[in-house]
């Protein structure tokens, strides 16, 4: 019979670091959201005045996290495929 905690035990660290890497990469993304909202709504808000503020602040907030995002994804893959 088959163990299936076999994997668990020889992979444990692997996957524990993986899920603190994940983790960490989700609170580096929020920081990168909010922290776009506080410092670039104020400078791109003038420029637009009669803009919606909210589709402002999505603007302002999700496009660096979205270029953050890709840049991790490329990372990862090179990474990954460097190691394979």
């Amino acid at each position: 019979m088959t163990d299936p905690l076999a994997s668990v035990r020889t992979d444990g660290a692997r996957m524990a670091l993986a899920v603190v890497g994940v983790l960490a990469v989700v609170v580096v993304g929020f920081g990168v959201v909010v922290g776009s909202i506080r410092l670039l709504l104020p400078v791109v808000y003038p420029l637009v005045p009669s803009a919606d503020p909210t589709v402002v602040a999505a603007a302002v907030g999700f496009t660096p996290a979205a270029v953050y995002g890709v840049a991790v994804a490329v990372v990862l893959r090179r990474w990954l495929v460097a190691e394979a």
